[in-house]
């Protein structure tokens, strides 16, 4: 049902103005360069961001039981780390999820997160989205720019 908390947010300015120009319009980009993308691509031809590095971050969120094999494929993959975040919390198809701890690691949601080179992601985005099709869980494939392409080689 509707909270008061409901109404007054409805009553609020919008947070994005629709009659501004947004990212990525035809509008923004006749305003001129980006500042954050520098004009001299990578090597091999990517866009470079104030000198960073394009890599690909892959974020799993299963139950806790069902992260050792995400962290194994992780590890098989070459990727050199992860971060794992234990008690997610989050609304999805299945309703709300908490992240309070009920008795132990494995009876809440926890999410994985790992960068890597774009040549390393196929692989694990694979077997990732193969060992989604059996257990519970959602993965978001993002390109993202690193000032430390050498931690993730």
């Amino acid at each position: 049902g509707e909270t008061e908390g409901h109404r007054a947010l409805l009553g609020r300015r919008p947070l994005v103005d629709l009659h501004r120009p947004r990212l990525g319009s035809d509008a923004h980009h006749d305003a001129g360069p980006n500042p954050y993308r520098d004009p001299h691509p990578h090597e091999n031809g990517d866009p470079v961001m104030h000198g960073l590095t394009k890599m690909i971050k892959v974020e799993i969120v299963v139950p806790g039981k069902d992260a050792a094999p995400i962290r194994s494929l992780i590890t098989a993959s070459g990727a050199t780390g992860y971060t794992a975040v234990s008690g997610v919390s989050g609304l999805g198809h299945h309703g709300p999820h908490s992240g309070a701890l009920l008795f132990n690691d494995y009876d809440t949601l926890t999410m994985l997160i790992t960068v890597l080179p774009p040549e390393r992601a196929d692989d694990l985005i694979g077997a990732a989205k193969e060992l989604l099709t059996t257990r519970s869980g959602v993965m978001f494939v993002t390109e993202t720019f690193v000032s430390r392409p050498e931690y993730f080689q």
